[in-house]
């Protein structure tokens, strides 16, 4: 019966890999590109359009990050959570400050060479936060006032922050 049981560090890094998942967003990555190419291709087009590379740059990246993240061990994400959530947080505030105003809205950070809009990983910040906080206990009988406040608390700042943002 042990041999059937497989601990998360035992197993190789072709095994930690859901080949179903990656094949569907493999699938749309073609589906997309050939899309893509189709529109930005036509009669009086010459060569490749800048657009058609960069995508394919990105989705390159894309893949590359994904097989990284594969490799680290789930937990850590759950150690650094807090962290994360309070940099976003921290960069959710200064964008309030010294933010580039774009298309009326200012919520992006420009960094020289690219801008980053901080509410956009904040979206991952709460997941990993909120992951970490209700899994600290069991709630058999259903989540009461008391149990949805510190989530709530830990979602309601930088909802106030991105709301505050003008749009």
């Amino acid at each position: 019966m042990s041999g059937l049981s497989m601990k998360l560090e035992e197993r190789t890094f072709l095994h930690r890999i859901d080949w179903n998942f990656a094949l569907v967003i493999l699938a749309l990555n073609l589906v997309g590109l050939i899309n893509l190419y189709s529109a930005t291709h036509g009669v009086a087009a010459v060569g490749v359009s800048r657009l058609f590379l960069s995508q394919i740059f990105w989705l390159t990246s894309g893949w590359i990050i994904y097989f990284v993240i594969t490799l680290v061990d789930y937990t850590w994400f759950l150690r650094i959570s807090y962290l994360v959530y309070g940099i976003n947080v921290g960069l959710l505030i200064l964008t309030k400050f010294v933010g580039k105003t774009a298309l009326g809205a200012t919520r992006w950070l420009d960094f020289g060479l690219f801008s980053y809009q901080p509410s956009e990983t904040m979206k991952l910040a709460l997941v990993l936060v909120l992951a970490r906080v209700l899994a600290r206990k069991s709630y058999p009988s259903g989540l009461g006032i008391k149990d949805i406040l510190l989530p709530f608390a830990i979602m309601i700042v930088p909802f106030g922050l991105t709301a505050a943002q003008p749009d």
